[in-house]
């Protein structure tokens, strides 16, 4: 009897490493913590300890398009950024720049927005020379640090900057890039 009951383990062992691929997997283990749980009151959720997310994008203003103007295309190379900054957000920044028109037009905008960055996104659908960039301007009234940068491309062209002890009439930047560049 005692030899029945050694083969009948020594059978189980041999089923279970025969099937021991088809047994069903372990659940994982809960991780434990080190530190107390934080307790919030019924019916709030705990504060993040990193503050609220922030929003970027309460400190940019894109200038808007207009129609007639060339269409943005994002996976298209012929992308124009010209991006003003300035030391806050209650300087009014003036912005001069050329504009690209589907008709193969090319006007001056002008805009006034405040800081602290000022964005101006354009295309290029006129089949011109894509580095004849002139006219890209920035200017204030304060005297604030001022600077700007024109990118074609996906390439810095131009950059520009006016320090904050710029004179008392105010601070002017200009981003232009020529042939000759």
């Amino acid at each position: 009897m005692h030899g029945h009951r050694v083969g009948a383990v020594a059978i189980g062992a041999l089923i279970a490493t025969v099937t021991g691929g088809c047994s069903a997997p372990t659940p994982p283990v809960a991780a434990t913590s080190t530190s107390p749980p934080v307790s919030s009151p019924a019916g709030t959720e705990p504060s993040d300890p990193w503050g609220e997310l922030p929003d970027p994008a309460a400190a940019v203003a894109v200038m808007p398009g207009q129609r007639g103007d060339c269409p943005i295309d994002p996976a298209g190379d012929d992308l124009i950024a010209f991006v003003v900054t300035t030391g806050d957000d209650r300087t009014a920044v003036r912005v001069t720049y050329p504009v690209f028109r589907v008709d193969g037009q090319r006007m001056v905008r002008r805009m006034t927005s405040p800081g602290p960055v000022v964005t101006v996104v354009i295309a290029d659908c006129t089949g011109g020379e894509p580095s004849d960039l002139a006219g890209f301007r920035a200017a204030t009234d304060d005297a604030v640090p001022l600077s700007c940068a024109l990118f074609a491309g996906g390439e810095l062209v131009a950059a520009d900057r006016a320090a904050s002890d710029a004179e008392a009439s105010g601070a002017r930047v200009e981003c232009a890039a020529s042939p000759s560049d």
